[in-house]
């Protein structure tokens, strides 16, 4: 009996032990139900905002403003406070891109960071003074993304001065590598800019920043454009033009089209590059962009021309730049008048590429824009004066190239300048002038791996050795120019230089 007693009592803490851990479970089960409504319903919300918020910006000509970590933050505190009519509204007006209600509620929550993250999206200027009031390494760097936005380069590299990575968090580092990533690039220092930038994609994916990481896959497909490592450009463009699409960023996804198209014109796929601009164009099309949509032309305008498809190309820069001329865009104005200076350049209508070469050059020094653009411009023209005859006022546009690269270190190839400057003493019959020229070009070329360019200096530099007699030399200097035109693969060149080889030779036997 005794026993039988035990056993009963030992069944009933069982059972009770049952009924326990089943509620345990049941009670788990419904919290993990929960928590998982609340944070599906919390990454649609963020995702349906930042959609909508990216969409009342699509106007901008480079990029949208961002802050993705503190929207998910801003879309947490509105469904925490959910019961409350003003952070219903204040919910349902950012789900439609409106921001001023949340704005509102953030305020009188006295979450004023927040706030001022929220107007950035929709009023970048009163949202930067109200930003700089804040003392933290945040606020800091948000300011210099508002800044680098819009145009003022030299007031974000401010904000970042004395800034550390210590203590920043992931989505801060990422923010601050990117920014840096594109002073870097600026400064043509591809190596820094390819670190800076792969360090912001990584921690904008840690920190699901997703509409950040997207640009910073379009800025490192850029650099490894720039650097022509084309494989790894195409999956970086390809990758940030997903994620752009999956956000509704159509800007993001028209410029990494744009950009796609860039690096199949340095494929020389003219077709594929054309149809890449083509999509590039419609989006910004639909979408009132219409600056963007101005300067994809101009890029078209060039596929045309290495195409060699001259009239089309001439239709399509003309078009741009009336464009570019109703938007007052300066600095698209003389990229336009550049395409046109170099369609007219390859037809040998000098007077007119002359003319072209000068109003890109006039635009570009009176509005202070790109320096690299601005000597290129110059070179085109002193190219142009040079081939009309009138070599000292080539001679003194090439001076002014030379001088202002030293100074200012650009990414212009000034090797170019120099060789033309080789070809204008070697008309005034200064050989010595011209050789020392010569070599200061193929020096440049042979540094920046442009061996065809090399080449044709060491070219120059033969015939001038040639004809001041010096046989010996000169078939030396043509061997070194046919060393640069093999490891360049150019064939016509080549030839040229075997051909000049043989004669050389025979004169000596």
């Amino acid at each position: 009996m005794f026993c039988v007693q035990i056993l009963l009592r030992n069944n009933k803490f069982s059972v009770n032990i049952m009924i326990y851990i089943g509620l345990f479970l049941l009670i788990w089960a419904f919290a993990f139900f929960g928590f998982s409504l609340y944070k599906i319903r919390v990454d649609h919300c963020c995702k349906l905002a930042s959609s909508m918020l990216i969409a009342r910006q699509l106007r901008r000509s480079f990029y949208c403003f961002a802050s993705s970590v503190n929207l998910m933050r801003i879309v947490k505190i509105l469904v925490f406070y959910f019961p409350l009519k003003s952070a219903r509204t204040a919910l349902v007006s950012l789900l439609a891109g409106r921001v001023e209600a949340a704005v509102k509620f953030c305020n009188t929550k006295n979450l004023l960071f927040e706030a001022a993250i929220l107007e950035a999206y929709v009023h970048p200027k009163s949202a930067l003074e109200k930003l700089k009031k804040f003392q933290s390494n945040a606020a800091k760097i948000e300011c210099a993304d508002i800044c680098f936005m819009l145009n003022d380069k030299a007031a974000a590299e401010n904000f970042l001065e004395n800034i550390t990575d210590k203590n920043l968090t992931p989505y801060y580092k990422a923010k601050k590598a990117y920014l840096e990533a594109n002073f870097f690039l600026f400064d043509a220092n591809m190596e820094s800019a390819s670190h800076a930038a792969t360090l912001a994609a990584v921690n904008y994916k840690k920190s699901h920043a997703y509409i950040e990481e997207a640009y910073a896959y379009l800025l490192q497909g850029t650099i490894f454009r720039i650097s022509a490592v084309e494989d790894v450009a195409h999956f970086m463009f390809r990758k940030a033009a997903t994620l752009f699409r999956a956000f509704h960023n159509f800007a993001g996804e028209a410029d990494a089209y744009a950009n796609l198209g860039m690096l199949w014109t340095l494929r020389e796929n003219f077709e594929a590059a054309l149809g890449y601009f083509k999509d590039s164009f419609e989006i910004n099309k639909t979408h009132h962009r219409k600056s963007a949509a101005a300067y994809v032309l101009t890029q078209s305008a060039l596929v045309e021309l290495l195409a060699k498809n001259f009239r089309k190309a001439e239709t399509t820069a003309k078009r741009a730049l009336k464009r570019q001329k109703k938007l007052h865009d300066k600095n698209g104005q003389a990229f336009a008048w550049q395409i046109l200076a170099y369609l007219f350049s390859a037809q040998k209508k000098w007077d007119k590429m002359r003319d072209c070469a000068q109003e890109a050059y006039l635009i570009y020094q009176k509005n202070n824009l790109d320096v690299s653009c601005l000597l290129e411009s110059a070179y085109l023209w002193a190219n142009a004066e040079f081939e009309l005859g009138n070599v000292k006022k080539a001679e003194s546009l090439l001076r002014k190239c030379t001088d202002k690269n030293i100074a200012l270190n650009s990414c212009f190839h000034v090797a170019n300048a120099y060789n033309l400057l080789g070809l204008i003493f070697l008309k005034k019959n200064d050989l010595s002038r011209a050789k020392s020229l010569f070599l200061t070009a193929a020096s440049i070329e042979q540094k920046d791996e442009r061996f065809a360019g090399a080449a044709t200096d060491y070219i120059n530099i033969a015939l001038i050795e040639n004809r001041r007699g010096h046989m010996q030399q000169a078939l030396k200097t043509f061997q070194t120019a046919l060393n640069f035109a093999g490891a360049f693969e150019e064939n016509d060149l080549t030839a040229f230089i075997q051909k000049k080889i043989y004669e050389l030779e025979n004169k000596l036997k």
